[in-house]
């Protein structure tokens, strides 16, 4: 299976786990970085690519789920 063989159902339901966590890591960063987190600090670092990687992945999810935006036509399931 490639990713764009997943059904909309099936993508409707990645995107539906993702994007929690992905606003949970969006207020994570940002309350340590009112706390004072220092820009360098190995935790905060993790924390800042780890929201980057689950938003990279929501926004793949979104497009595998916009037929033929920036990418071909999806094939009938």
């Amino acid at each position: 299976m490639r990713s764009e063989q997943l059904t909309e159902a099936q993508l409707e339901s990645l995107v539906a786990s993702v994007r929690p966590m992905l606003r949970y890591l969006g207020r994570l960063e940002k309350r340590m970085e009112a706390q004072g987190f220092p820009a360098d600090d190995r935790l905060l670092r993790l924390v800042r690519e780890t929201r980057q990687a689950a938003h990279d992945l929501a926004l793949e999810l979104h497009y595998l789920s916009c037929d033929g935006v920036g990418r071909p036509r999806r094939q009938p399931d």
